[in-house]
């Protein structure tokens, strides 16, 4: 049964919302209507007349897309009022080249120091952020391309992709709009300080449809709105209809650059794919006056006028997701920004799960590897066998996110955490269908086991469907032996081996290929392969057959209606039983259609005209192909011309779809810190757990961390964490042992003095990374001559000088329960808060310095009530003679209840234990979240 998820994106409701660094706009900053994109220089004198002649008289559109070179001119106040008086939207300032002179266009242009400050408080949410333009094509094309040596892992890899860009968003105000030429958006939606994320289609660039299924999933998962944008350039030249001109190889002219039926169709589609703001590049007027419109011109404002009249198109029907790793870095086999072919990160050789990725986006997108490199214009536009439907989601994506979709298909090698695997059981026990292969299958679903014995099955087996029909594999490959659950229905065979699976997992189900990554054993290509252009991309590893008619049934259960053969089609709901279809045809030869509901009966079919001012207008057709000897046919109750596309309004009786809820997305964690013990840059350690703000908003970080970062460093460092709002809490207890680390008594003053210093050091470092908060702990007093009561009455007056010295830098400290070779009991540590006094003194409970006969959690925390400010989790081990350590264990798995930490109330929660992995991280944040209910 097909699903459809009926909720446009509302960045509200996202629980990064109040967390990023930018607030993003919302479909009612565009007054609830798809916007246009226009007017590309505002610096020049007759900019005045410029924005009535775009945005009035013409009617292009009112969100105005100027160079930089504005935020340096003299009128720039002046422009800025007339953008508020006219209700328009200032739009991705451009035209910056990291590393360039400070000449021409193109260049190391930046915006003066406060300057988007002052663009944000001046317009508000109608200030659309700086461009971030292609920039992921030119880190592939020359960043990467310098590594020396190149990282060979894929952490790393996006670990340097997020330092050049950080350096880049810091440069220009943080305050961004991606317009990306390539498939990275994820990366640049994840740091917070994205307003918009959209792409350059065509030129020569990847296929537009490749570009917005990984663009919509981008949005969605991080709750960030996307725009439209096509190109009038292509590899050899761009549409102008002024006089000609030559840029180098480049030339333009009214025949040159991209078709105007491309134009349109690229306009159409990103219409229907919910982007909040669409448009072209340039060319919508003459040079010279009399001002006129142009051929693209006229196209846009048809598109205009087609909004005005019918208003927006409803919610894109996209039921289907394909997952990929978070580190993945995967990118089309081939495009502009590299000779070579067949790379992810800009320099890493395709794996069997990026094959597996180009495969499954072959049988949605066939051809989609063409876009740039043929004349007639194949590939930017392919035809869509089960429809226009899916994006594309990296692994971090959250639960409510993943249950947007009816289809999930992991289309890449997964690194398979406890936490994805718990995601993917959930997602399939609510209702949704996961289709894996077996290389990313173990440890999925209870009873299914998959063993790493593979079985190879030689070419032209026979693969026999649950149906009865047959097929005959062309190439060897290779099947893993699995134990399924009992009751698991076997949808094919290949002789006796079960090589495609169905298993049932509560109200949904799991289709399991049992090929690794559903790619045949041998390569089918040997030799070098030629990436040349007017030339197909030869393949070395495609999709096993068996494996594309699986997905194909996966997908095609998916489609809420079928067209005809050849075409692409885009489907949008608009209400219930109202839908609005658009079919392209991107060849030129006139194709049949038909629409047939797959969703119930269908009431009517009513086509809403659209403008043709394009159709025999020269450049209607690519540069050397003019439609064929018949023009491209022609568009009528039978037939869709080549170029053309065509939108149909459908009433259906519907039956047989699922709506899906709205999504419930949880808050973000509060007060959740997790330890950091390594060297290693606190940064980079969040950015290695793509999940980690759904867990900790938080870090403890030990105290020599600060010690031995000179300030500079600190900042630059902490520019970021302030962006997420990551809180930091010091640690200095590890080193709180008289002897060799800190001491807190002045038993010997040379050393007291030494530690006095040190500690005072690290405080003032605190307000560089904005910790409030430190941890500290009573230590042994000195083997002679002090008593107990001495140390004690010491340890009073030492650490209230703390609290006060703590108390100037806005510090609060945290007494830890002490470990049981220090004090007595734990009850003692909360005696010696009480007797200190100061404000800024807590008590903090260390689960692990807890044992048997000890005061149980529960009795410390009602014993503690308002003094308590933090909990340490972790947990000791117990050897075989009963004796206890301090080993820091993580909390799950020990036999400790954290049910009872429910009564601490609003205290800090440190996951204090020393992790193995991120699985044990995430399972004692999931102990808490349940013991809090929350």
């Amino acid at each position: 049964m097909a699903c459809h998820f009926p909720h446009l994106l509302n960045p509200r409701i996202h629980p990064d919302d109040g967390r990023r660094g930018v607030r993003v706009p919302t479909w009612e900053t565009f007054e609830h209507v798809t916007q246009f994109i226009t007017l590309r220089d505002l610096a020049q004198t007759a900019w005045r007349e410029d924005l009535e002649r775009y945005t009035e008289q013409f009617n292009l559109g009112r969100v105005v897309w100027p160079l930089m070179n504005l935020l340096h001119c003299g009128h720039l106040a002046e422009v800025l009022d007339e953008i508020l008086r006219r209700r328009l939207y200032l739009f991705d300032l451009w035209s910056y080249v990291p590393g360039s002179p400070l000449e021409g266009t193109w260049s190391n242009i930046t915006p003066p120091p406060g300057m988007v400050r002052h663009l944000q408080r001046t317009l508000g949410d109608r200030f659309l952020g700086i461009d971030n333009g292609e920039q992921d094509g030119r880190y592939i094309w020359a960043t990467a391309e310098q590594q020396c040596p190149r990282e060979q892992s894929r952490c790393a890899q996006y670990l340097g992709f997020q330092r050049h860009f950080q350096k880049l968003c810091d440069e220009l105000g943080n305050r961004m709009t991606a317009l990306t030429s390539l498939t990275f958006g994820h990366y640049f939606l994840k740091e917070g300080n994205h307003l918009l994320l959209g792409a350059e289609t065509a030129q020569a660039l990847p296929n537009s449809q490749l570009y917005y299924a990984f663009i919509r999933g981008a949005g969605k998962q991080y709750g960030v709105h996307w725009f439209g944008n096509a190109s009038v350039f292509n590899r050899w030249g761009w549409k102008d209809y002024g006089a000609p001109k030559r840029d180098g190889r480049y030339r333009s002219g009214p025949e040159e650059g991209s078709s105007l039926s491309l134009l349109k169709r690229l306009m159409y589609t990103h219409y229907l794919y919910n982007c909040v703001a669409v448009g072209f590049e340039s060319g919508w007027l003459t040079e010279t006056p009399p001002y006129a419109l142009t051929p693209i011109g006229e196209v846009q404002r048809g598109a205009v006028e087609f909004v005005s009249r019918h208003g927006q198109p409803g919610v894109m029907h996209t039921p289907a997701a394909l997952l990929l790793d978070f580190f993945a870095g995967w990118v089309p086999p081939r495009h502009l920004y590299t000779p070579y072919v067949y790379q992810v990160w800009g320099g890493m050789p395709y794996e069997a799960g990026d094959y597996l990725t180009h495969g499954v986006l072959s049988l949605l997108l066939p051809g989609y590897e063409n876009a740039s490199y043929f004349h007639d214009e194949r590939g930017f536009l392919s035809p869509t066998p089960f429809g226009d439907m899916t994006d594309c989601l990296l692994s971090d994506a959250p639960l409510w996110v993943l249950r947007q979709y009816g289809l999930l298909v992991a289309a890449g090698a997964l690194t398979v955490t406890r936490e994805l695997a718990d995601k993917l059981r959930a997602f399939v026990a609510g209702g949704g269908h996961l289709v894996v292969t077996a290389g990313n299958a173990r440890g999925l679903l209870p009873g299914l086991m998959i063993e790493h014995e593979q079985v190879r099955v030689a070419a032209g087996v026979a693969v026999d469907w649950s149906d009865g029909t047959g097929e005959v594999e062309e190439h060897a490959f290779a099947l893993c032996r699995a134990t399924v659950p009992a009751g698991a229905e076997v949808l094919a065979r290949c002789g006796e081996l079960p090589s495609v699976v169905r298993v049932a997992h509560g109200e949904g189900h799991v289709t399991l290929l049992l090929s690794p990554f559903g790619l045949p054993a041998e390569a089918q290509h040997s030799g070098p392969i030629a990436n040349a252009e007017e030339q197909p991309l030869a393949c070395p590893f495609g999709l096993l057959r068996h494996v594309r008619r699986a997905l194909g049934r996966a997908f095609a259960a998916e489609q809420l209606f079928t067209v005809g053969d050849g075409l692409g089609f885009v489907t949008c709901r608009r209400a219930a039983g109202d839908y609005l279809l658009a079919l392209y045809n991107n060849g030129q030869r006139a194709l049949p259609w038909r629409i047939d509901s797959r969703c119930g009966t269908i009431g009517s079919v009513r086509e809403l005209e659209l403008d043709r001012s394009e159709q025999g207008a020269v450049g209607q057709w690519p540069k050397g192909h003019a439609g064929g000897a018949a023009g491209g046919g022609r568009s009528d109750a039978r037939t869709i011309a080549g170029g053309d596309i065509r939108l149909f309004a459908v009433s259906v009786q519907e039956d047989g779809m699922t709506l899906l809820p709205a999504p419930q997305p949880p808050p973000r964690p509060r007060n959740r810190l997790l330890a950091l013990r390594g060297p290693g840059s606190v940064q980079e350690e969040i950015l290695r757990r793509p999940t980690f703000f759904e867990h900790f908003d938080g870090v403890k970080l030990e105290w020599r961390y600060l010690r031995d970062r000179d300030p500079g460093r600190l900042r630059d460092e902490q520019d970021w964490l302030a962006r997420h709002q990551v809180r930091a809490v010091v640690d200095f207890s590890r080193d709180l042992n008289l002897f060799p680390g800190l001491t807190l008594l002045d038993a010997y003053p040379p050393h007291y003095a030494a530690s006095v210093a040190a500690i005072d050091g690290v405080l003032a470092k605190m307000r560089l990374c904005a910790a409030r908060d430190a941890v500290i702990a009573v230590h042994r007093r000195p083997e002679n001559h002090w008593t107990d009561e001495r140390a004690r009455a010491e340890f009073v007056v030492r650490i209230g000088e703390l609290c006060r010295r703590a108390a100037d830098h806005g510090v609060t400290l945290h007494l830890q329960t002490d470990h049981w070779k220090r004090l007595p009991d734990a009850a003692a540590v909360l005696d010696l808060v009480a007797e200190i006094g100061q404000p800024n003194l807590r008590y903090a409970l260390n689960v692990g310095h807890l044992w048997p006969g000890a005061e149980l959690p529960d009795e410390m925390i009602a014993l503690a009530g308002e003094r308590l400010g933090a909990v340490l989790l972790c947990a000791p081990r117990v050897d075989s003679a009963g004796q206890v350590y301090d080993a820091h264990l993580p909390v799950h798995g020990s036999g400790i209840d954290p049910a009872p930490l429910s009564a601490a109330g609003d205290v800090l929660f440190i996951f204090d234990a020393i992790y193995p992995d991120w699985d044990a991280e995430y399972l004692d944040a999931q102990a808490l979240r349940r013991a809090l209910g929350s």
